[in-house]
């Protein structure tokens, strides 16, 4: 009987699933980037590139970040973009800017602009969280630099870290922000084109 109880409860589920499922794909496949008109178009095209470029540039400069904050921060009581946010997070940022280029050459192909519209959502969310945690950390490095760390070891020439982290979280912020503006624009061309206008709509 339990077992027949689990059967029926596996069933119920795995039909609630394939009908979800099958309105999913229904959904997608009555969609594509082919509505978007030629100016829209223009503009979407441009986006795409300039996100790769940007997402790429801001992996780099979380990469440069943290090893440069490894390396300079013996003198601080906290190390320069040691909790992974500025390192991680622009690697999500990075597949959703390659998922837009597969979507721009994908035309025929319904499923690429849903992966990166997905994409893009979480993209947006983990750029929110670079610019905020970037911009306290600027805060906190700019508060650091008016003074001078103690004791400074023997030998130890002592340059201003703290100005230079701070620095460096600033431009990491602008660059996220710049981001997060384009992938706000690619969004909402596809909410107006691609979600709220089907095939021959």
């Amino acid at each position: 009987m339990p077992g027949r109880t689990i059967h029926t409860f596996y069933k119920k589920v795995n039909d609630k699933f394939t009908t979800f499922s099958l309105s999913v794909a229904a959904f997608i496949e009555a969609r594509s980037l082919l509505n978007v008109p030629e100016k829209q178009w223009k503009l979407f095209s441009a986006l795409a590139y300039i996100h790769i470029v940007l997402s790429i540039f801001l992996c780099v400069l979380g990469i440069i970040c943290f090893c440069f904050g490894m390396v300079h921060s013996v003198l601080y009581t906290e190390v320069s973009c040691s909790n992974g946010v500025n390192l991680f997070m622009p690697f999500l940022n990075v597949v959703s800017s390659f998922a837009g280029l597969i979507a721009l050459r994908a035309l025929h192909m319904n499923w690429p602009p849903f992966i990166h519209v997905i994409t893009l959502f979480l993209a947006i969310w983990s750029l929110s969280m670079i610019t905020v945690v970037s911009c306290v950390e600027a805060n906190d490095w700019y508060s650091q630099a008016a003074g001078t760390p103690e004791p400074i070891p023997a030998g130890v020439k002592f340059t201003n870290w703290a100005r230079i982290f701070a620095d460096m979280d600033v431009i990491i912020t602008s660059v996220a922000i710049v981001n997060l503006i384009v992938e706000c624009v690619e969004l909402a061309i596809y909410v107006k084109y691609w979600l709220l206008r089907p095939n021959g709509s």
